[in-house]
C-alpha cells in the first residue's frame, strides 16, 4: 500500500491529493502538538466502531487505539521519507 501512495505520487499526477490526506492523517492519528496519537480522534473512533463503548471494553478498545495510531504513525514516516527525505509536508 504505501508503495503505491509512494509511486502515485512520484508520477506527478496525485501529489496535492497525496500531501492533503498526509496532513489530515497526521491531523487524527499522529502524536504531535504535545498529544499522543491514540488519543486523537481517529484512533478513538476506530476502537469505538470496532469495539463498542461497554465499559468492559476499556483495555483493549485503548490497545486498539494504540495499534491503529502505530500503524497510521508507520505508513505516514514511510510515505514522507520516500517522497520528503528530510521528513515534513
Amino acid at each position: 500500500m504505501e508503495e503505491e501512495i509512494v509511486e502515485r505520487y512520484r508520477s506527478g499526477l496525485h501529489n496535492q491529493a497525496i500531501l492533503d490526506a498526509l496532513e489530515k492523517l497526521q491531523n487524527r492519528f499522529c502524536d504531535g502538538g504535545g498529544v499522543d496519537g491514540y488519543l486523537r480522534n481517529g484512533p478513538i473512533a476506530t476502537a469505538r466502531f470496532k469495539l463498542g463503548l461497554d465499559e468492559e471494553d476499556d483495555d483493549e478498545r485503548v490497545r486498539e487505539q494504540r495499534n491503529v495510531a502505530g500503524l497510521v504513525m508507520a505508513i505516514v514516516a514511510y510515505v514522507l521519507k520516500c517522497i520528503h527525505p528530510q521528513g515534513s509536508l
